[in-house]
């Protein structure tokens, strides 16, 4: 379980504030390669007029993150993130999606924290302009981009967030009921085992594929995996205009989730994280068994 501290000071707010600065300075920092660093500067006693809101939900009963810019600051971190990648003269739009990138990376980030104390998956979901902020509780979240000027952040969690962490840090005694645990998937045999998400409809012919002696031999190859983003075409003549700068246009828009693929063939779709500085994907889908086995065949 992921230490909760702060929770003699305030309840679990400033715990997850603390949490989601951790994320977001990992998050700019892999982006921009500069660091930057975000802190938990306390409650706000406002939030700017005029400044962008954009909420997360993370699930359907874990509540929600809703944060807040004004638009020089949005732009500032947006900038930052494009500037790092020779985009110098970036519009408003191009500019406010990478914000609202790089905020759903952190929030997905903090998602992982969350899964291991509550003890059941929670997931990051596609987020939302939002306009019903008015009853909520804005902390600060400062923010230092390299040697510029620091920014201020606002982040207010619902209160179905707050509530779920503070019941999880309760002792069980408090509560009535028992903490949820995560409980461990047993290991599986290479010998007469189901594979991972095997159900009802992969029964049958799957099985004795699954549990034969000749599969066993397979279970041992390595086979390369590989993530796509998207796919486009290009006219030869397009692809010899192409210079340091120049941008790809995919068929995939930035909040639909990327194909993984094994051996040529997709296995599972999730979305793109940042883990310790390192990007990785969230599987949020994963192929049927049948689909899977014709991987190896």
């Amino acid at each position: 379980m992921a230490h909760l501290e702060h929770f003699d000071h305030g309840g679990g707010a400033p715990w997850i504030i603390d949490q989601w600065c951790r994320k977001l300075s990992e998050v700019i920092t892999s982006m921009t390669q500069a660091p930057a660093l975000a802190a938990n500067d306390g409650v706000a006693e406002e939030v700017p007029e005029g400044s962008y809101y954009y909420e997360i939900p993370l699930g359907a009963d874990a509540g929600s993150l809703i944060i807040a810019a004004p638009e020089p600051v949005w732009m500032a971190i947006g900038g930052a993130a494009l500037q790092a990648v020779g985009l110098d003269e970036a519009d408003a739009a191009d500019t406010r999606n990478t914000y609202v990138e790089i905020l759903a990376q952190a929030t997905s980030n903090l998602a992982l924290d969350l899964t291991r104390i509550l003890g059941r998956e929670i997931t990051s979901l596609a987020g939302r302009d939002s306009a019903d902020h008015d009853a909520l509780h804005f902390h600060v979240a400062s923010l230092t981009l390299g040697s510029a000027e620091t920014v201020r952040v606002f982040l207010a969690p619902s209160a179905a967030l707050i509530s779920a962490v503070e019941q999880a840090a309760q002792p069980s005694g408090h509560t009535g009921q028992s903490k949820p645990e995560v409980q461990d998937q047993p290991a599986a045999s290479s010998r007469g085992v189901s594979l991972p998400g095997q159900g009802p409809e992969s029964h049958g012919k799957s099985d004795s594929v699954a549990s034969s002696k000749t599969f066993d031999l397979l279970l041992e190859v390595e086979l390369p995996v590989s993530v796509s983003f998207g796919k486009t075409e290009l006219m030869l003549r397009d692809v010899l205009k192409l210079t340091s700068g120049s941008i790809v246009e995919m068929s995939r828009t930035t909040n639909e989730p990327v194909d993984v693929i094994v051996n040529n063939c997709v296995i599972a779709r999730g979305e793109v994280v940042v883990v310790d500085g390192n990007y990785g994907v969230r599987i949020s889908k994963i192929s049927s068994l049948g689909d899977r086995l014709r991987v190896v065949r």
